[in-house]
């Protein structure tokens, strides 16, 4: 009997450089810090799941112009732009979001590797795969800025790498977070060719994003009306973020 191909396990280890402090442990004090993917790499290895996959660090940066297919062009150039020359401190955005003169270069590598695992599926390399990579992208430039702790959409980037390389014409996002995928939705709101699903948490919306197209009736528009579909959770005991 052939045996099951691997599962793919996609990391990038340049992750580690978009920090709030260069310190690791420091680096904890915000709740997005490398080790929300360098923790579960370690449980993966201590737990024998990692030799059981197929491990796969080695790449390099989303080309941007692709980014750039996903994103609009101007806030690409805000990316670009993003770090000042001058400095090396910390910045942040909107209480929330920190970015560093790394940043952009992490989020590229987590946008190239989410790109690897589709293609290792796709390919028939593998069965499945997972891509253990931030920062993360799901709120990234809703207003055209850096948000959410999210500089680059990485699932769009991938699904429109698989439209684009591979043909594919039919795609489905399932977002299953305690936070509503905004930025995917707002990418993806008018394509017939993606079904987007979010399950969040709502809290009639008073959680965070606080914004009211997360609810139940935001269905898409135009061709793509019914292949936006959100679950906002409204849990009994009120927790606002």
């Amino acid at each position: 009997m052939q045996s099951r191909k691997k599962t793919g396990l996609v990391y990038s280890p340049n992750h580690v450089k978009h920090a709030y402090y260069p310190d690791i442990e420091a680096a904890k004090m915000h709740v997005e810090h490398p080790g929300r993917a360098s923790d579960v790499l370690q449980h993966l290895e201590q737990v024998g799941i990692k030799d059981r996959c197929d491990f796969v660090t080695d790449f390099g940066q989303v080309d941007m112009d692709l980014v750039g297919r996903v994103h609009d062009q101007k806030y690409v150039e805000y990316l670009n732009k993003l770090w000042p020359e001058t400095s090396n401190k910390v910045h942040m955005l909107r209480d929330d979001t920190y970015y560093n003169k790394h940043s952009v270069m992490a989020a590229r590598y987590a946008a190239q590797g989410t790109i690897e695992a589709v293609e290792g599926v796709i390919s028939g390399k593998w069965e499945n795969s997972f891509a253990l990579v931030r920062p993360p992208g799901h709120h990234a430039g809703v207003e055209g800025k850096v948000e959410g702790f999210c500089l680059i959409n990485n699932v769009v980037v991938a699904a429109r790498y698989l439209q684009e390389v591979h043909g594919l014409k039919k795609i489905a996002i399932l977002d299953w977070d305690v936070h509503h995928g905004d930025s995917t939705q707002k990418l993806t709101y008018d394509d017939p060719s993606i079904l987007f699903i979010s399950i969040h948490k709502y809290c009639h919306s008073n959680f965070y994003p606080h914004k009211t197209d997360a609810n139940y009736d935001l269905i898409g528009k135009d061709k793509g009306l019914g292949f936006n579909l959100n679950f906002p959770l409204n849990p009994e005991k009120n927790e606002v973020l």
